[in-house]
């Protein structure tokens, strides 16, 4: 029985060893193509990528706002001007999706500046300043067929989707940026959207 099971488990460390070289001989041609892929000019590039790109990008509606960041004092805040997400997304290309970021944002990002009891001002040569901002990618179609990758060539299921960023900072009683982000993805706008499958957010901390 030993001897049987041995006999077993050589045969099935042989086939896996197969399959790896198998493996390695399809990663190694992947790579060939990757490399002549490269070597084309900006134009093919933009080309190959056109022939399986959507044909617009997601249309979101911004306006001028502010947001508090969040290294700002608790005590003494401070604004910056930042183009924010418009709380009325109707004639966004995906309206609905637009809207759920938006409406889950409120209180974090301003259209008007904040009411400050205790005063803030605004930096506005703070241009470069980096946001916290969260993406959120909702599958709208499922593919019915595969596309081909526009560098190996191999195939593979290319859905629909849309995606819709905001930027945000705190409330103006003050949070931490994690306490802050846990309120947005649980929030009843997004949680739905956020747990659906196919559906995915990102997150990029502030100064990230």
């Amino acid at each position: 029985m030993a001897i049987i099971d041995e006999f077993s488990h050589f045969l099935e460390a042989i086939s896996m060893a197969y399959r790896e070289i198998s493996k390695g001989v399809s990663l190694a041609a992947d790579h060939a193509k990757y490399l002549a892929w490269l070597q084309q000019d900006t134009g093919a590039r933009q080309t190959a990528y056109k022939a399986i790109a959507k044909a617009h990008k997601d249309k979101v509606i911004h306006v001028p706002g502010f947001i508090i960041p969040f290294a700002a004092n608790i005590a003494s805040k401070v604004y910056l001007p930042r183009e924010i997400l418009k709380a009325d997304q109707g004639s966004a290309s995906n309206a609905v999706l637009a809207t759920a970021v938006a409406t889950a944002l409120l209180n974090r990002i301003y259209p008007a500046v904040p009411g400050f009891t205790g005063g803030g001002y605004e930096l506005t040569s703070a241009k470069k300043f980096k946001f916290a901002k969260i993406s959120v990618k909702q599958t709208t179609a499922v593919a019915t067929s595969k596309s081909a990758s526009r560098i190996t060539g191999r195939e593979y299921q290319k859905n629909t989707t849309s995606s819709v960023t905001g930027h945000f900072g705190q409330i103006l009683a003050g949070e931490t940026e994690a306490t802050a982000l846990a309120a947005i993805i649980a929030s009843t706008e997004l949680a739905g959207i956020i747990t659906a499958p196919g559906n995915s957010y990102r997150y990029v901390p502030e100064g990230g």
